[in-house]
């Protein structure tokens, strides 16, 4: 899942960038940019390579 948020739809750590090709209005960026923030922190608390069910299981 990180890919498609981070490289393949657009940069959820700068979504700006994306404005006007995968994401279409200023809401979509800051929306892009709140799951890009909240998934890092999953990420960083259980790991990169944790299995899916861990990051189902984050209470974050």
């Amino acid at each position: 899942m990180a890919n498609v948020l981070f490289d393949d739809f657009c940069d959820a750590d700068d979504p700006s960038r994306s404005l006007g090709y995968s994401l279409r209005t200023e809401e979509e960026v800051e929306l892009m940019a709140r799951l890009g923030a909240a998934y890092t922190a999953v990420q960083d608390a259980v790991g990169a390579d944790a299995p899916d069910e861990v990051y189902l299981d984050s209470p974050d």
